[in-house]
């Protein structure tokens, strides 16, 4: 019996070696022609190695990281081959020690597969919505077909300025500026832009979507979005510029259009007045100090001429919040192809 379970441990044992060296061998040979296609690209490209770029590995699935890093660095490497993560190094870590454990020395283990590291210098986010207005055609429809209260150059300037928080990530910058882009481009040829509700309700989906919906869906007043909005740090500062008078007034035009308990057009000083307007209408008195006084003078004039708009508008007491709204979130029957009327 003895001699019978040894032969079966000597085939079993012969067979796995047979199959490690195969493995090996097949290795081998992949990185053989791994290297001489790096090489021969290398000398069609002025001698530049082949640069493979991974993006957002930090984003994976943990064990999937571990992997492509382990295969990365087990078949290919070779000369004139140089892999480029751009990764957050802390979230990588992180995800290294929920594979391997909290203990684990993600740090160390990393400088197994990175030879150099650096750190990209945070980009100027004004620069970076502009760059992505134009990307997406956000201005060339603006300055095309503009039908707001303000200059389209103004519409831009309350993106730049409510995008410019480091709260915000660029990825949500990104995919608000592109959903603008989207519903812009979608709109039929003769249809109006609503270009400043737009804006307006894009910042606030952008910043805190459950607030949005909660605001539009009536179950927020708008001193509850300004108090909100404003409270974040880097907001705080812009509450009295010309484009958070503007972002504010634009909440109560939003709160008198559609809001719940307030009266709609023409905006009367009653109790019936949405919760923002009564609140600065009561800063507007001799019991509050001269910023205080000039700042709801400032806002309660911007309400006022958005009333006046909304007075003389062809399209009657809407200012188009409900239609802005509708688009963004590709509701609206507007968005059809053009084709099918």
């Amino acid at each position: 019996m003895s001699q019978e379970i040894g032969q079966l441990l000597a085939a079993y044992t012969e067979e796995r070696l047979a199959e490690y060296v195969g493995t090996q061998e097949s290795v081998k040979r992949f990185k053989e022609v791994l290297q001489d296609l790096a090489t021969q690209l290398s000398i069609l490209n002025s001698n530049r190695p082949l640069v493979i770029l991974i993006d957002e590995l930090d984003r994976c699935r943990p064990s999937y990281a571990i992997e492509l890093l382990e295969i990365g660095k087990h078949f290919f490497s070779v000369d004139r081959i140089v892999f480029v993560l751009a990764v957050n190094r802390a979230e990588l870590a992180h995800s290294i020690k929920a594979f391997y454990g909290s203990e684990f020395d993600a740090t160390g283990y990393l400088r197994r597969f990175i030879d150099i590291d650096f750190r990209l210098p945070e980009p100027n986010r004004r620069d970076f919505v502009d760059a992505l207005l134009a990307a997406s055609g956000v201005n060339a429809f603006s300055d095309s077909r503009h039908q707001s209260m303000v200059s389209s150059a103004r519409d831009r300037s309350l993106l730049q300025a409510f995008f410019n928080v480091p709260e915000l990530s660029l990825r949500r910058i990104a995919q608000a500026i592109h959903r603008l882009g989207l519903m812009l481009t979608l709109l039929h040829s003769e249809s109006r832009a609503f270009y400043l509700p737009v804006t307006t309700a894009l910042i606030l989906r952008t910043i805190n979507p459950e607030l949005y919906h909660g605001f539009f869906r009536g179950g927020a007043s708008d001193l509850d979005v300004a108090e909100s909005v404003f409270s974040l740090p880097d907001l705080k500062s812009l509450r009295r510029s010309d484009d958070g008078v503007l972002f504010e007034a634009m909440l109560i035009v939003a709160s008198h259009e559609f809001g719940v308990g307030v009266k709609r057009w023409p905006i009367q000083s009653d109790e019936t007045l949405s919760p923002l307007l009564r609140h600065y209408q009561g800063r507007n008195t001799t019991n509050y100090d001269g910023s205080d006084q000039e700042h709801a003078r400032r806002l309660i004039s911007r309400v006022s001429e958005f009333q006046e708009y909304i007075d003389n508008a062809k399209s009657g007491q809407s200012i188009g919040f409900r239609q802005a709204v509708d688009r963004i979130e590709l509701f609206s029957y507007e968005l059809a192809d053009e084709r099918q009327g």
